[in-house]
């Protein structure tokens, strides 16, 4: 198992994908790759703060590095519920 550390640097981002738009999102500089990607975002005291899913990449007019984007815990804690059609407990901010 492996940790990356990371600053978040905003909250509640909106980024297009080839699948659509994605938002409320947790941007961060943590290492987001293939091989942790869906992997859990997590501050300083453990908890689970997000579920990494995005990294920004180069386009015709911007070339980025280093940044990624994780699913905010509730808003993925919100989706459990509606799946399971209970209330997940758990740390919610």
């Amino acid at each position: 198992m492996t940790v990356t550390r990371g600053i978040v640097s905003a909250t509640d981002r909106e980024v297009d994908t080839d699948g659509g738009t994605m938002n409320g999102l947790i941007q961060t500089d943590a290492a987001i790759s293939s091989g942790n990607s869906r992997g859990p975002l997590v501050n300083a005291a453990g908890e689970v703060i997000g579920i990494n899913s995005a990294v920004a990449t180069r386009s015709d007019s911007v070339a980025a590095s280093n940044i990624g984007f994780a699913i905010a815990i509730d808003a993925a804690m919100s989706v459990v519920d509606q799946l399971t059609g209970t209330r997940s407990d758990g740390p919610r901010r």
